[in-house]
């Protein structure tokens, strides 16, 4: 079962999230999203999220099944995004939002894919060593909007590994809603996105 796609809705008090899941044959049931329960809030303000299913029993056709579902939540002050895990443990998606002029959080290795914008969906492929340990992800904009042509506006992904020295490679995606960041021109427009070495010029256009 992979997440073909995920996208939070909502305000500041209640989001939903909604899910898109595809199964690679017929006959898979039970499959629901469920919210983690935690005793202390998590270090980095992302509430994790299971896609749970059953897989089909025996030989079953082998034809593409998608499952839409929904989980509504109410937020909480910690709350900046959630993290979306396979039951298989197979696939992670981090979905949360930009920040604006904030210092970053680290600089821990990490090797990123910009997969593009989709709607305001900034959506990143990123590889890193670790397994041991909690990784977490900041795309701060420094709030200036440079009048080049076309327009250009930086993004700088940040990444602290939190001493992970495990050395397991961890596949993530990570996606960053940008029409959270106020300001942007409603015109066709240059992300220009730092992370660590890597630089990368993106096309985007505000909806």
């Amino acid at each position: 079962m992979n997440i073909a796609k995920a996208d939070l809705e909502g305000n500041s008090n209640q989001i939903t999230l909604n899910v898109s899941a595809i199964a690679p044959t017929l006959g898979w049931t039970n499959v629901d999203l469920s919210k983690v329960e935690y005793i202390t809030q998590p270090e980095d303000g992302i509430q994790d999220i299971i896609l749970s299913s059953t897989s089909s029993s025996g030989l079953a056709p082998t034809a593409i099944q998608l499952f839409e579902r929904s989980l509504e939540m109410e937020t909480s002050d910690w709350f900046q995004g959630v993290r979306i895990k396979s039951s298989a443990g197979d696939q992670l998606i981090t979905l949360r939002n930009p920040t604006k002029e904030q210092s970053e959080i680290g600089n821990s290795h990490v090797w990123i894919n910009p997969v593009g914008i989709r709607g305001d969906k900034l959506i990143l492929n990123s590889q890193y060593g670790g397994g041991c340990k909690l990784h977490t992800f900041q795309l701060n904009w420094d709030g200036q909007i440079r009048e080049s042509f076309p327009v250009q506006v930086t993004l700088d992904l940040s990444h602290n590994d939190n001493g992970d020295r495990c050395k397991a490679i961890i596949s993530e995606t990570l996606q960053f809603d940008l029409s959270t960041l106020n300001g942007f021109p409603e015109q066709e427009m240059e992300i220009y996105l730092k992370a660590g070495h890597l630089e990368f010029i993106i096309p985007y256009k505000p909806k």
